[in-house]
């Protein structure tokens, strides 16, 4: 009995894998762009190249350069080979499908410096789409370039750029990834009238840009932002990832880390190996550390390996999107965001500050309020997707 089953795409035909039962098809390691290399480091994605024959799409493909880092971390990203050649995703899907069925599409956790679309939740499992699909859904996960390949803002590249933007190089990598979806997702059973991003962690705050992106406009229909997001406001440094820089102000730290690591062009630049482009740290605000990082790490040590607002992929003019609750018709100040980094008494007399003079309850809401509910997150996470998979034909 084969196992074996093909489809065809716009680029050309892959040869996927059938699950035990032949009730689900996998297909893995599918280029979605050109190979981001050499010349085409720090510049948008290109289209994938098309191919002849048969592509095998049964192994995963590499992910992105990253920090090693404990098999135990969350943010493993599982034993696969490392490249910058990363540019893959991965799909489930029914092995016969009678209708269209709604697509999700994951995005990573990792800070944007770690993981991939087909590891990151530890040492023994990874994002497997089979048990999604088998309950009604075309999963779709993806592989984006990561920390100082993926985000770094130079005035070089800016120059370089029709679009007259850098940095977010891994925000316009998801959107091809989306712009693949809406063009092949119909011969893996998908409706490319009912895509749900999602997303935890790094993947939370990429789905807040995605929903800004003007890139990004009709490419999905539902989104999922589970435990992050991208937070204001814009400031000289993304601080600790609390705030957000412009691109001004990350052009800033992109001539800082080409000062340190001693280029003076951008051929100098794109010839550093990966291992070498990372092994600057300038010093940072109140270093502290984790267990799962090669170095301590503080205040602007994201600089150049975080997303901005570049004008372009992100604009300056929307309110980037982050776990808020609103109370209608109160005029209560909004709480500071909390910073980790200072002592917890701080930041509760911070809060009680925000909440009312004196330190004393905040004043009833005149209006009707917002009730927020804060189930667990895996439980949150298992609902909505389960939601995603439930989604019939409305909002199309």
């Amino acid at each position: 009995m084969t196992t074996r089953t093909e489809v065809r795409t716009a680029h050309g035909r892959l040869g996927g894998t059938l699950s035990g039962d032949r009730a689900v098809r996998a297909f893995k390691g599918i280029p979605y762009a050109a190979p981001p290399v050499g010349p085409l480091r720090w510049r948008p994605p290109r289209p994938a190249p098309r191919w002849d024959g048969v592509r095998p799409a049964t192994a995963y493909g590499p992910v992105a350069p990253q920090p090693a880092i404990p098999a135990t971390s969350l943010y493993f990203a599982g034993d696969q080979s490392q490249s910058e050649d990363c540019l893959y995703l991965n799909v489930w899907g029914p092995a016969d499908p009678a209708e269209r069925r709604p697509v999700i599409v994951w995005f990573h956790i990792g800070a944007f410096l770690f993981g991939s679309g087909s590891a990151g939740a530890g040492p023994v499992s990874d994002y497997d789409g089979e048990a999604l699909a088998r309950a009604g859904a075309v999963v779709v996960t993806v592989n984006h370039r990561l920390g100082r390949l993926g985000f770094l803002a130079h005035p070089w590249l800016t120059a370089e750029s029709p679009d007259g933007a850098s940095g977010n190089y891994g925000l316009l990598d998801q959107i091809a990834a989306l712009r693949w979806v809406q063009e092949n997702i119909e011969v893996f059973g998908g409706d490319p009238t009912r895509v749900t991003v999602a997303g935890v962690s790094a993947g939370a705050a990429s789905i807040s840009a995605l929903m800004t992106s003007p890139l990004a406009r009709g490419l999905f229909h539902r989104a999922i932002a589970g435990s992050g997001g991208l937070f204001g406001p814009v400031a000289e440094s993304c601080g600790i990832n609390d705030l957000i820089q412009d691109l001004p102000a990350a052009e800033r730290s992109g001539v800082r880390l080409g000062d340190l690591l001693g280029v003076r062009s951008p051929e100098e630049l794109r010839a550093l190996s990966p291992q070498r482009l990372a092994s600057v740290h300038p010093q940072a605000e109140r270093p502290f550390r984790m267990d799962f990082l090669p170095v301590p790490v503080g205040r602007g040590d994201f600089d150049t390996a975080w997303p901005i607002i570049d004008g372009h992929a992100v604009p300056p003019d929307v309110r980037l999107l982050g776990p808020v609750r609103r109370d209608r018709g109160s005029q209560r100040r909004r709480p500071p965001p909390v910073d980790p980094l200072r002592p917890r008494t701080a930041q509760r007399a911070a809060l009680r500050r925000a909440r009312g003079a004196g330190g004393g309850a905040a004043p009833r809401p005149s209006g009707p309020a917002r009730r927020v509910l804060h189930p667990p997150p895996g439980e949150l996470i298992a609902a909505l997707l389960a939601a995603a998979v439930r989604w019939g034909g409305g909002g199309r």
